[in-house]
């Protein structure tokens, strides 16, 4: 949570004449009352000008009149009017702003001091005047000596309360002045911007620093490049980061979370802050803590050591290639988010002559900063290089005399306020910049955070913090001014600031846990909807507006509590509405969550696929859709409304229909192949005229709707329904019954009980009839074809009709028949015992015994006929003595039988 930031460090805005040190004598009134040393008046003659200084002292020039200056207007420019004419143009007026603005810089500044005694308007009007004029000394200066130097004369001439730099150093660098109304001049920078010069202490060499910036994908402005021609020991105080708090965030940056030094971010200056390197964002890049501290062991430490310890003026150059990032803005400390980069680093001594200096050490190597890879710096260097004379060692003074401006973030005794502890003023922000999303009004959060957070940091440390938190966030936002206001009136010294700030360091690692713990609830909230901040608001809760969360930071824990109780509270509303098909109607994540974890449940149970989650919703709607689907098993009515559970049993009975009607399944839902297959293990169950084998309603509809289709069709029933297996035990007995009545005594071609039922029937039938039994014994529909059938060839063959089809029965019983009149008819006796041989046999001798006893046709059966007329045809013949035309029983009968006596036919 915590990335490594540091409040800026307070801007300059103290007038140099306030800094020059006083003297007791030689002490010297202006005409405006101010008292000047004997060491700023020499200042001011070497800067000015005997002349000038005098005038401006004693007041020689009239108040507010322009100087006699034509001969010193340049050629091809008009002169000035002179003193006469512009007394008769104004008289006893004021010149006016335009007119002072045309002059030059040493003839404004010549004239006499502007009366303290002013209105509004003439200190309004007198700040333009000095805005107009500074911009002049910027233009007319080298560098920010030689412009500070014009400070007291300025300060003097226009009666400004105060006069001094702002934020050197940044690209907002200004000369800031104030009388009542401020105003300020910027300095120009082109898109970069250059470090101050750094003190000179009478030094000849200055510091040469450029910063050079871009931006990431997100916007966010990001150090490119440092620049350092010449990096002394006058450089400037530098600071810790200030800056990128917002890019910062998306990076994981906190230790607990994110453990390793190379999975874990910080801002990392490109100019070490030891070296006067602002926190800003012109010299911050994000790095990896293992690349920051690759950077201080290999680079920072030796150039740290050429300029703090032995006062060398270096060459230093810092640039960021091969940058490679992920930045999600939705997420916040996240491991997948990642900035990856090389930092190029070269330093060097500078030889007197500004070349490089002969020594053995030389810098030049690349900082590896790839997140969750450890990668070793790349040494592009060599041992020793060739260069100038050896470096000049007369700056070490500035060692010996602690010249040297050190980081106030290093604690080594650097004059000024001491910041705030990194981690504690980093968490702070964080969450001042969390509550600000709720919170519009920047004096409301401020009250809050010094009551409430104030409160709760006092519980850990003895200092009542309200107003280091104050101080922290009015920092933050530049407020310079209303920091060290805030500081000077409530803590007195710089001693009792900084006695704070060591008392926030040594208690960092509690404060960071309560500021952690309370940023966690920030973020909770902060998720919420409206909609759910609404219904909370409704239930038992009073959190409907946002401004009700600053009486919530009072009891955090609590407020947390809540939070997750409403989350779950939500969760359930959610699969609740699920479970009735309810569909979403409320805008809420957590509603969702519950609504599509009652689905998902219901959807995996649907597929067959088990519960492997241990989600309320999830579990559910998965035993939901499996208590209908046990339901619809037991052909148990649901009772129950619910969504998944009315689904399966809905899914199991379609699944029985499209079973009953010969169909697959239409879709793999686990109730209805189910349905289906319970079903046909039924029916399949049935053909083998095995036993239940458990109680199903599809299985046992499919064993009944087999039985009864074979029991309607042994009735001879048509089908009257279309249940698959109704159907399929109908047509599997018709099946077996056509096949032994179409293909004779053929084997059955399939097992199927139906089948071989409806062939066995057939058999039956036409066994009983050949057997002479009269009528079917059973209604079965094959048994009554095959005992027809068998009847239809006897009558066939009784009356010599050829046979007209080729079942079986009908085959048998008309060659039964035929084989018994043949037997007659050779008299061979009865070789089988079926019903059609013996009639056949019997009526053949039925025919010859009523010929031979002279009785007429009793009846029109084919052998009856042919017994008759052979014995006719015997007796006839005998009568004529013919020789016996026929060998059968009856020719030969009736030919026997003739009684020449009386040619009569014997009597049999």
């Amino acid at each position: 949570m915590f990335a490594k930031s540091q409040p800026k460090t307070e801007a300059k805005t103290v007038s140099q004449h306030a800094e020059q040190p006083s003297s007791p004598v030689g002490q010297m009134e202006t005409a405006s009352g101010i008292l000047l040393s004997a060491q700023e008046m020499m200042q001011l003659q070497k800067s000015f000008g005997n002349r000038a200084v005098q005038r401006m002292i004693q007041g020689s020039i009239p108040k507010n009149k322009v100087p006699d200056v034509k001969e010193q207007q340049p050629s091809g420019q008009s002169a000035m009017p002179s003193e006469s004419e512009m007394q008769e143009e104004v008289g006893e007026k004021e010149l006016e702003e335009v007119e002072v603005q045309a002059m030059f810089l040493d003839d404004i500044l010549a004239m006499q001091p502007t009366d303290s005694k002013r209105s509004r308007e003439e200190m309004e009007r007198d700040i333009r005047l000095a805005q107009s004029t500074v911009d002049k000394v910027i233009a007319k200066c080298d560098n920010l000596d030689e412009v500070s130097a014009y400070f007291p004369l300025l300060q003097l001439r226009f009666g400004l309360k105060q006069i001094g730099f702002k934020d050197l150093g940044t690209p907002n660098a200004q000369v800031a002045m104030e009388i009542n109304p401020k105003g300020a001049c910027l300095f120009t920078n082109n898109n970069e911007f250059e470090l101050n010069k750094g003190d000179s202490h009478g030094m000849p060499d200055k510091q040469d620093v450029k910063f050079k910036t871009g931006k990431s994908t997100t916007g966010h402005t990001w150090a490119k490049e440092m620049i350092a021609s010449q990096l002394g020991p006058n450089h400037p105080q530098g600071f810790g980061p200030a800056d990128q708090r917002n890019l910062m965030r998306h990076l994981p940056t906190n230790r607990k979370k994110h453990p390793g030094l190379e999975n874990r971010y910080i801002r990392g200056h490109l100019l070490n802050d030891s070296l006067g390197g602002p926190g800003y964002e012109q010299n911050l890049f994000p790095i990896t803590e293992r690349a920051n501290k690759d950077h201080e062991h290999f680079v920072e430490s030796q150039v740290k050591s050429w300029v703090n310890e032995s006062g060398h003026f270096v060459y230093y150059h810092v640039e960021v290639k091969n940058i490679s990032e992920k930045i999600d803005k939705t997420l916040t400390d996240d491991s997948s988010n990642y900035v990856d980069a090389d930092l190029h680093c070269e330093a060097y001594v500078l030889s007197v002559n500004g070349g490089r200096s002969k020594l053995s050490k030389y810098v030049n190597c690349v900082i590896k900063s790839k997140h969750g890879v450890v990668q070793a710096p790349q040494d592009l260097g060599v041992a020793t290089i060739a260069g100038a004379d050896n470096p000049d060692a007369s700056h070490k003074k500035f060692v010996d005399n602690k010249w040297v401006e050190l980081s106030v973030t290093k604690n080594k005794g650097a004059k000024g306020y001491d910041p705030v502890i990194e981690e504690v003023a980093d968490g702070i922000m964080e969450f001042y910049n969390e509550v600000k999303k709720m919170i519009d009004k920047q004096q409301t959060i401020i009250s809050t955070l010094a009551q409430l957070v104030g409160k709760d940091l006092k519980k850990v440390t003895p200092i009542n913090l309200g107003f280091v938190l104050k101080a922290i966030i009015l920092d933050s936002q530049g407020d310079s001014k209303g920091i060290a206001e805030l500081r000077g009136s409530n803590f007195a010294s710089v001693g009792a600031w900084n006695h704070i700030t060591n008392e926030l360091s040594k208690k960092k690692e509690d404060i960071a846990d309560m500021l952690d713990a309370l940023t966690h609830v920030i973020d909770e909230y902060h998720k919420l909807s409206a909609a759910e901040i609404e219904w909370l608001g409704q239930h038992e809760y009073t959190c409907y507006t946002k401004l009700v969360f600053t009486r919530m930071l009072d009891h955090y824990s609590d407020v947390d509590k809540r939070i997750l109780n409403m989350k779950e509270a939500m969760y359930t509303l959610g699969w609740q509405a699920a479970r009735i098909d309810n569909k979403n109607k409320l805008i809420s994540d957590f509603f969702d969550a519950g609504y599509k974890d009652y689905l998902d449940g219901f959807a995996r149970a649907e597929s067959g696929a088990d519960c492997n989650k241990d989600q309320l919703g999830y579990e559910t709607g998965h035993q939901d859709y499996l208590d209908g689907l046990a339901a619809a098993q037991a052909a148990i009515a649901p009772a129950s409304n619910y969504q998944a559970y009315l689904a399966a049993y809905d899914e199991y009975n379609d699944g029985l229909v499209k079973a009953r009607q010969g169909h697959d399944p239409a879709n793999p839902n686990k109730a209805r192949v189910a349905a289906h297959d319970e079903y046909t293990n039924g029916r399949k169950d049935a053909d083998g005229d095995q036993m239940k084998q458990h109680n199903t309603a599809a299985y046992l509809a499919g064993y009944e709707d087999y039985e009864a289709g074979l029991t309607d069709n042994q009735a001879g029933s048509d089908a009257q329904q279309t249940h698959y297996a109704y159907k399929w035990a109908f047509d599997e007995y018709e099946e077996g019954r056509l096949g032994i009545s179409q293909r004779g005594e053929a084997a059955p071609a399939r097992d199927g009980r139906a089948y071989e039922a409806g062939f066995s029937d057939y058999e039956s039938g036409w066994v009983d009839a050949e057997n002479g039994m009269n009528g079917p014994p059973a209604g079965h529909k094959a048994y009554q074809l095959g005992f027809n059938n068998y009847e239809s060839g006897l009558g066939d063959a009784e009356a010599s009709i050829v046979k007209r089809n080729t079942a079986s029965a009908y085959t048998a019983a008309y060659d039964d028949y035929c084989e018994g009149f043949e037997d007659a008819q050779s008299d061979n006796g009865q070789n089988g015992n079926t019903a059609a041989y013996t009639n056949g046999y019997n009526e053949y001798y039925d025919g010859m015994n009523d010929a031979s006893n002279q009785l007429g046709y009793q009846n029109g059966n084919r052998a009856y006929m042919e017994g008759y007329l052979e014995f006719e045809e015997g007796a006839s013949d005998a009568e004529m003595r013919d020789e016996a035309g026929s060998d059968t029983v009856a020719y030969m009968e009736g030919y026997n039988s003739v009684d020449f006596s009386t040619k009569k036919v014997k009597t049999q």
